[in-house]
């Protein structure tokens, strides 16, 4: 019945009207020299990939480093892509949706600079709603005419400051509002009124996100912030280290994120490891591509 639901709504948004625009989530965001969606598969994913039910790619995603879950494929498809070149500069995304030639297009504008000592790539997957069986989905790409000069490597990414609240479990920091897990809060007007007191949070230039995770009853969260200007993206990602305990376990952990100036997006990544030097191997590479 909500397979059904869902392709009635896809079909009337995209009704009479040629190329419409839908909504889309951005699911990963990594930087990475070549995207390995399990670190046991040398294979580099790479090549424009739909992931749905019938995909053979499923499997490999659930065994990602990205601990994203099992979408529900009866409502969503997640489209991945790579895009690589030097001097990249901005990234912009639209998905376009076609009744009458019945198409989907996820179509990216690549803007870069004519001269500078920077190879960039971005992994990218998102998240459609479920087309009908009989749509054909396009990867579209166009490259605008390059602009101006930078000559710094990886100027689009660099790491953001954050800091751990002391708080142990959502009720503590929203004890009235109720909030569920992955809370993005942008502004006060957020809070409920009795709860802005307990947050001393300047929202002018900071966000609080929040999360729980699985695992382990002595796992260790370990996060880490970036801003990516070249898609004008925050990413916010904890690492989940198993800590050995034969017990399941759950943990929370509330972070206070520096905004970056310019306009952004938000993604957030939760990566799990299976131990300590997994994860400074994890951080060795991250290096590579923030230089810090």
């Amino acid at each position: 019945m909500k397979n059904y639901i869902s392709t009635l709504l896809f079909l009337l948004l995209s009704v009479s009207i040629h190329g419409q625009p839908i909504d889309y989530e951005l699911i990963i965001l990594d930087t990475a020299s070549h995207f390995n969606a399990s670190p046991y598969n040398p294979t580099a994913f790479d090549a424009d990939i739909i992931i749905d039910s019938d995909s053979v790619h499923r499997a490999v995603f659930y065994r990602s480093d990205f601990s994203v879950g099992r979408p529900p494929f009866n409502e969503t498809i997640w489209l991945k892509r790579t895009v690589s070149g030097d001097c990249l500069t901005g990234l912009g995304h639209r998905v376009l949706v076609d009744s009458v030639k019945q198409t989907i297009a996820w179509q990216t504008f690549v803007s870069s600079c004519r001269s500078c000592n920077s190879k960039e790539n971005r992994h990218i997957v998102i998240a459609i709603p479920t087309p009908p069986a009989d749509y054909q989905v396009l990867f579209e790409k166009e490259y605008l005419k390059k602009t101006g000069d930078t000559g710094q490597s990886n100027a689009g990414v660099r790491s953001l400051e954050l800091t751990t609240l002391p708080f142990d479990t959502m009720n503590d920091l929203l004890p009235s509002a109720g909030r569920r897990s992955g809370t993005i809060i942008e502004q006060e007007e957020q809070l409920a009124e009795s709860d802005r007191s307990m947050i001393t949070t300047d929202f002018s230039k900071s966000m609080i996100v929040a999360n729980t995770y699985g695992g382990d009853c002595m796992l260790k969260l370990r996060p880490h912030a970036h801003y990516d200007a070249v898609t004008k993206t925050m990413v916010v990602t904890v690492y989940n280290i198993w800590g050995g305990c034969r017990a399941g376990g759950r943990a929370f952990i509330a972070l206070e994120v520096e905004k970056p100036s310019d306009r952004f997006d938000i993604v957030l990544h939760e990566i799990q490891v299976d131990s300590w030097a997994e994860y400074e191997e994890h951080i060795g590479r991250r290096v590579k591509v923030f230089g810090k």
